[in-house]
């Protein structure tokens, strides 16, 4: 986000103190106090994504303390959750991993192309079309 993007960001903190703040006479000091807090913690963001990850908060947040989402709740909004992406990224470790043994193993002739699954087939091209092979 830049210094343009404060009016958005404005709007995007009223609707979330509205949906989330049980006291909603919070002086206006506290409103602004909380917004810049907000802002400055989520800057290195996108206005775009920022606004996505509060809509998807609004859409799908459960009651909690603090009833105010956190900054940390909103860029979990945008990147994910981080043990989440963990496995996924441990997952494709795992399947370059077997998948390099079968290269290893069809070079030497102890299986043949056709014990690879279409995913397999994809990507063994797309890594000779890229790197010229799968390296010796």
């Amino acid at each position: 986000m830049t210094n343009k993007d404060k009016k958005a960001f404005a709007v995007l903190m009223a609707a979330m103190h509205e949906v989330f703040t049980p006291d909603r006479d919070l002086p206006n000091e506290r409103q602004k106090a909380r917004a810049q807090i907000y802002f400055s913690t989520l800057k290195d963001l996108p206005i775009q994504a920022v606004e996505k990850a509060a809509e998807q908060v609004i859409k799908t947040r459960k009651a909690k303390y603090p009833p105010f989402p956190t900054p940390g709740e909103i860029r979990e909004m945008v990147f994910g959750d981080k043990d989440e992406i963990e496995a996924e990224a441990i997952q494709a470790w795992e399947r370059a991993y077997h998948l390099d043994r079968k290269m290893y193993e069809m070079e030497r002739g102890y299986i043949e192309e056709k014990n690879l699954t279409e995913e397999e087939l994809v990507i063994v091209k797309t890594i000779n079309l890229e790197f010229g092979g799968w390296g010796k």
